[in-house]
């Protein structure tokens, strides 16, 4: 008997789920990084037409501004001038010389909507004071307008003495659309670097009338790679997708005009980051399909394709998605998947048998200190299996590398558990006992009654279903 539960943040289901994809991981040579090197990844992109979201890898990001604030200067940042200076805008006022516009607000420096007189040569945006000693290798990168028009000059600068001089890091050169410019820092890193480091935009009208100076989007960020990297986790409006290794992902569809939250966050051996995020609105349209092309005697060039349809996103419950039978393990106990692979396991010889979803064996293998488990468990933040024998040992486990990582004891006998990643703790029951929300500290966390059936042998946590999230159960009570 398969039971499904609805309870405030609870729900519960039977052992055959496969979990959305993690790509299996080759860990060699890879060393866990510190807890404070989990880094998340920034500068998180969607085109709204393609629906094709990218992000750049993570690092320690020292530094982000994209002038969207009430303030400006921003909190931190400075300015300074002789005569009109820098301004925030996203509609900047234009005489002779035009800005394109930009990604929302900018900071602006327009000598040309000055007075006559202005002196436009002196006006420096400051950031915030840097300390570049905490790794070896940083860079400045920002998106920056500038033409050079009616002979006007811009450059990135650099002060050591609290801003009484200024020394030239490097020039902008003139071009006619916004452009990403990217600074190395690293002369400026590291031991020997600067602690007490003054950076600057610095626009200058040379004495003329002349153009302006824009930039956006400022970002100060190290070099460095982290150590430990897997992969990177897309959540689309609150659930997880997909995981994906490399630093874009195509959403497979959404319909036009509806506003979406799309984030990414890094795993690593030892954990998982926080979430880089935005909103945006879908402009996708569905392009036709199966274009094919044909020759009509030597002349004509014939095209056909299909009209546009929309998939069909709704897959009806209960639809079985693959069936094959398990293999001959002598008391099979617990079966889970990580999103590639599906895992049985011998309670009584405790051997793990790897397969794919069409049933076809990969591996099998032992896994050194564990005893034959009853039921698993995947959390696919850490990458580790859980598991119990039916005691009060729940084992964490690495199926990728065969090894027992840790385990601790939980509040009561185990035989059915699954991993909540909304509390980031386990459910678990023996048989009909209440079913049990515990921490890996053991602390209890809530609890509730079987109901009509019991003798539960499986768990899952399903976060998914719509008006969840539930537990499906495994029950003994009847046949099934």
């Amino acid at each position: 008997m398969v039971c499904r539960y609805i309870k405030p943040v609870v729900a519960l289901f039977f052992c055959l789920i496969i979990l959305s994809g993690f790509s299996q991981q080759m860990l060699d040579a890879l060393v866990a990084p510190e807890p404070d090197s989990v880094y998340p990844p920034f500068n998180l992109k969607v085109d709204p037409v393609s629906l094709i979201v990218s992000w750049s890898e993570p690092r320690m990001l020292m530094l982000e501004e994209d002038f969207e604030g009430p303030l400006f200067p921003p909190q931190g940042w400075q300015m300074l001038t002789l005569g009109k200076g820098w301004i925030q805008t996203d509609t900047p006022f234009v005489m002779r010389w035009e800005v394109p516009p930009g990604q929302g607000y900018f900071a602006l420096a327009n000598d040309d909507s000055a007075s006559w007189n202005n002196n436009g040569a002196y006006d420096y945006l400051v950031l915030p004071m840097l300390n570049l000693i905490v790794a070896d290798s940083f860079c400045l990168s920002f998106d920056a307008y500038f033409d050079g028009a009616f002979y006007h000059r811009a450059t990135v600068e650099y002060s050591t003495d609290q801003a009484m001089s200024w020394q030239e890091l490097d020039t902008v050169k003139g071009e006619l659309s916004w452009a990403r410019k990217r600074v190395d820092l690293t002369s400026l890193s590291g031991p020997g670097g600067m602690d007490s480091l003054l950076i600057a935009f610095h626009s200058d009208d040379n004495g003329h009338r002349a153009s302006g100076f824009a930039v956006d989007n400022v970002m100060v960020y190290s070099n460095q790679e982290p150590a430990g990297l897997l992969n990177y986790i897309v959540w689309l409006d609150g659930n997880v997708v997909d995981t994906v290794e490399d630093t874009h992902y195509q959403i497979p569809f959404l319909r036009y005009g509806e506003e979406h939250s799309i984030a990414v966050q890094a795993a690593y051996l030892s954990g998982t980051s926080d979430t880089c995020h935005t909103t945006f609105l879908s402009s996708y349209l569905v392009p036709p399909d199966n274009l094919t092309a044909s020759i009509n005697y030597y002349v004509d060039i014939w095209l056909s394709w299909d009209p546009p349809e929309e998939p069909n996103l709704i897959v009806p419950y209960y639809d079985v998605q693959f069936c094959f039978p398990s293999p001959n393990l002598f008391f099979e106990g617990g079966c889970e998947s990580d999103g590639d692979w599906i895992y049985l396991v011998s309670a009584n010889s405790g051997q793990v048998c790897k397969l794919d979803t069409a049933g076809n064996i990969h591996e099998q293998f032992m896994m050194p200190g564990v005893p034959g488990l009853l039921d698993l468990a995947y959390n696919h933040y850490d990458l580790y299996m859980y598991g119990s024998n039916g005691t009060t040992t729940v084992y964490q486990m690495d199926f990728r590398t065969h090894t027992l990582v840790s385990q601790f004891t939980a509040p009561l006998t185990v035989r059915a558990i699954a991993y909540d990643p909304d509390w980031d703790a386990f459910w678990a029951n023996s048989w009909s006992t209440d079913l049990i929300l515990f921490d890996r500290q053991g602390n209890v966390l809530m609890s509730f009654p079987v109901g009509n059936y019991g003798n539960y042998t499986g768990l899952a946590h399903d976060g998914w279903t719509d008006n969840g999230p539930y537990l499906w159960a495994f029950s003994q009570d009847s046949t099934g």
